[in-house]
């Protein structure tokens, strides 16, 4: 994205999240902040990292300060996933082999490094984790944070987004000596969407909070803050940066014209539909002037050519007979209506302004427009697209209006020849070159198709075909399951333990020894166990409405994949243990 797109769009560019907070929101999670900054220079104990005192039972114990909350918007948003990676925890449930054990952040959670005892916890967090916050509040420059960064213990600490906020709420104090120098984004995956956005390249040399800085340098600049700018203007810009990144949906694919066809494929439930449908919303809430229309369709085995480009159908009784008629199939139909927008939008240019055809580097700041295809793997692709399945690869950048070379991404369709000899045929003509009635796809539709991939109608989706898209998986995201039952006012600590039976389970259908092993495309969705939120009952996680999305939502799936892998006889075995993974045992 260009600076005069990037000012245009930031300009006009109004909240409605709830990451939005107030200057004076800014000041007192500012000034609470400042109160724990000063007991972690005095050896921060124990039972002051967490929130709430510590549990005499050894269990979970509470939460991080405010500020450092998970469900805390002020300042970003440091999601840690779940207790295991941050607090003192005390391993029950589904980990047989390490129940009633004890861990803390400290060591990378894959390294599994766990305490017999409380003390040993303790001693833990004295020699490792209290001297690294220290470290962290006592920086007197950037280039001590990026040499902390690249310390051990930092790079043993399970969840670097807490220690990445603490970093950026020492910049906003006003004596910091590197005063608002990091973004509010503590996720490596949404800073390198920023940057893809933004047209940054990320230096894997440089430490994770080293890029942030590169990269809002660029933003500030882009956006006009300067050193004098107020806090209301670095809220609006946290929250317009944001907008741009997505929270689940990655809307950097929707608005690159040089990777316009697009296949979201994954597990079912894994929000491919929902997502593409959101990030196309949020774009058009951004700037409805450049995101413009969206089309939606869906294939299935009886979609046909006709259906799709044109064809001769029907349209009544005229005379006695049926008034037979040649009619726009809805993608070709869409493809002229934008055409003639282009032609619209290229006549209001300044001569200076046109673009020259073929580079769609040169076509910055026209509207995009969004055909998508849900399930498109579900129809006769070489049937449906017929001879227009190579203007995939070639599309149409020339919308002077004074068409005289027909070029490669414009060809003859099937019913060209019918259509030249019809009167009024205006509707019915993308492009006219010469006497020829051609038919093309304008370089700014996005075509968008989503699909599962477990499904055996893949095999129709021809290699030729593939390698005109760009793939983009779409997993299970817990993170979504995470803010969605905080959302609806689940406790943390409850939906904590949801997610680890969900990933559990996901484990045993897809990699873990003892499972079914079918790989990461056949995981459950997060669609599936969100389901958990329509079960009556208070808002809580309980072993019966586990039950409940278990049995009525993804049993019958589950069954489906088994009959993959086992005999018929011996689906109930394998159920059973894909009920103990999910901790229903």
């Amino acid at each position: 994205m260009k600076q005069a797109a990037f000012k245009k769009m930031y300009d006009e560019f109004r909240s409605s999240t709830s990451r939005s907070f107030s200057e004076d929101d800014w000041d007192k999670a500012l000034n609470s902040w400042g109160e724990y900054r000063d007991l972690i220079k005095n050896n921060l104990p124990i039972d002051r990292w967490l929130k709430n005192e510590k549990n005499e039972k050894n269990e979970k114990n509470g939460y991080l300060p405010d500020f450092l909350d998970t469900k805390e918007q002020k300042f970003g948003h440091a999601r840690i996933g779940n207790y295991e990676q941050v607090m003192i925890y005390r391993y029950t449930g589904s980990d047989k082999t390490r129940n009633g054990k004890y861990r803390n952040a400290y060591a990378n959670k894959d390294a599994h490094k766990v305490f017999d005892t409380v003390k040993d916890i303790e001693n833990d967090y004295n020699n490792h984790i209290q001297k690294l916050l220290k470290k962290l509040v006592e920086a007197r420059s950037d280039q001590d944070v990026y040499s902390i960064e690249t310390d051990e213990d930092y790079k043993q600490f399970s969840c670097k987004q807490i220690l990445r906020k603490i970093t950026v709420l020492m910049s906003l104090e006003d004596s910091s000596p590197y005063k608002n120098k990091y973004m509010w984004i503590y996720n490596d995956g949404a800073l390198e969407n920023l940057a893809k956005i933004l047209e940054i390249d990320i230096d894997s040399e440089k430490t994770f909070l080293k890029n942030n800085a590169d990269i809002y340098d660029i933003a500030k600049k882009y956006a006009g803050l300067s050193a004098s700018s107020s806090k209301s203007d670095y809220i609006k810009l946290y929250d317009f940066l944001w907008s741009l990144i997505g929270d689940s949906f990655n809307t950097t694919e929707l608005s690159d014209f040089n990777n316009s066809n697009i296949i979201f494929y994954g597990a079912p439930g894994t929000g491919k539909t929902y997502g593409v449908t959101k990030g196309i919303e949020k774009l058009k809430g951004i700037d409805s002037k450049l995101f413009k229309d969206v089309k939606i369709i869906q294939f299935h085995p009886s979609y046909t050519y006709q259906d799709f480009i044109e064809g001769i159908k029907p349209l009544g009784i005229s005379g006695g007979s049926l008034n037979l008629q040649v009619v726009n199939g809805s993608f070709k139909d869409f493809c002229i209506k934008v055409k003639q927008e282009n032609e619209k939008y290229y006549s209001s240019l300044s001569d200076s302004d046109k673009p020259k055809p073929d580079n769609p580097n040169d076509f910055a700041g026209w509207p995009h427009y969004y055909f998508v295809v849900d399930e498109i793997n579900r129809g006769n692709l070489s049937n449906i697209f017929g001879e227009t399945f190579a203007l995939l690869e070639y599309r149409d950048y020339d919308f002077s209006g004074t068409y005289t070379e027909k070029k490669p991404c414009l060809v003859s369709t099937a019913l060209s020849s019918v259509i030249s000899r019809i009167t009024n045929n205006d509707d019915l003509v993308y492009k006219k070159v010469g006497d020829e009635i051609c038919f093309g796809i304008p370089f700014n539709i996005h075509f968008i198709g989503t699909m599962n991939d477990v499904d055996k109608s893949i095999d129709t989706f021809d290699l030729a075909l593939r390698r005109r898209f760009k793939w983009v998986p779409k997993y299970c995201d817990y993170s979504v399951i995470h803010d969605v039952l905080i959302d609806n006012s689940y406790p943390e600590d409850n939906v904590s333990e949801y997610i680890e039976s969900c990933q559990y389970l996901n484990d045993f259908i897809c990699s873990s020894s003892g499972g079914l092993k079918l790989g990461k495309s056949y995981e459950i969705g997060h669609a599936f166990f969100l389901k958990i939120r329509y079960i009556p009952g208070q808002n809580r996680v309980t072993k019966a409405k586990k039950q409940e999305v278990f049995d009525n939502y993804i049993e019958g799936t589950l069954k489906e994949y088994i009959r993959q892998v086992a005999d018929e006889v011996e689906i109930d075995n394998w159920i059973n243990k894909a009920r103990a993974a999910f901790g229903l045992s």
